[in-house]
């Protein structure tokens, strides 16, 4: 049997996964993105099944999304999704999103590996997480790297993870952090513009019941947005970096 280098998924946008405007929403894209990756690693034996009994559980890092033109409620799209070549602490895995006229976005994930007994993270060099005859695609999309954040300009709000915002592993939702991130904006914001380009760097987990600090600031089409717990001395639990496209 032959080991699938690639993986594909065909879905149709669902109500749930558009916003007013009938375009996809970031929680959308995200959500496509969570249950492809899901599959394939699946496929490959390194799916959430496959790595608990062996000690160890996938930790979403980084992810950076890249968005051309936006499809509507009712378009079929076409989800393709393949690893990279590991690196020393992380495991990249690329997203590219087709329409019926072409490609409408790409997406560059980081994962890392954790082991369940140290809660620290796996370097790849010590695991044999793929199979060995997996052949790996050459890719060009953008890698998430670091977000700088400026002290001083921002504007802040205040949120607390809650039960929809739990996921099954008691951790707040990947998906959550989206719908959070697009609510510091007016819907008016979502009616003249969309995203370009969104970044989210996962740092540590959202706590239920925490006061999380939502710090922000805009610089003409651009964002920048850190959330850190304000029950913890302020540690970071995500930041994310954006460009607005008008429509």
């Amino acid at each position: 049997m032959s080991v699938p280098n690639k993986y594909s998924m065909d879905f149709t946008l669902r109500t749930s996964d558009v916003d007013l405007t009938e375009r996809w929403t970031l929680s959308g894209i995200m959500n496509a993105i969570q249950l492809a990756a899901d599959s394939h690693a699946t496929l490959l034996g390194a799916g959430k099944g496959q790595i608990i009994p062996k000690g160890y559980y996938w930790v979403l890092a980084r992810l950076r999304i890249d968005m051309r033109r936006y499809p509507r409620y009712g378009d079929t799209l076409t989800a393709t999704t393949w690893p990279g070549v590991p690196e020393r602490i992380s495991f990249p895995r690329y997203f590219r999103f087709e329409d019926q006229n072409g490609v409408v976005g790409t997406a560059s994930l980081l994962y890392i590996l954790m082991s369940a007994e140290t809660q620290r993270f796996v370097p790849s060099a010590k695991v044999d997480i793929y199979p060995k005859d997996m052949q790996v695609h050459p890719e060009t999309n953008p890698a998430p790297d670091k977000i700088r954040f400026d002290e001083s300009n921002r504007e802040t709000v205040f949120r607390k993870p809650s039960y929809s915002d739990i996921d099954l592993n008691r951790h707040m939702n990947n998906t959550r952090y989206a719908q959070w991130i697009c609510d510091l904006f007016p819907t008016s914001k979502f009616e003249s513009s969309v995203l370009k380009t969104c970044q989210i760097n996962f740092v540590s987990d959202g706590v239920e019941g925490h006061s999380i600090a939502l710090d922000h600031y805009e610089a003409a089409d651009a964002f920048v947005i850190r959330g850190t717990d304000t029950d913890n001395d302020g540690k970071t639990v995500f930041e994310c970096s954006g460009e607005w496209m008008t429509v």
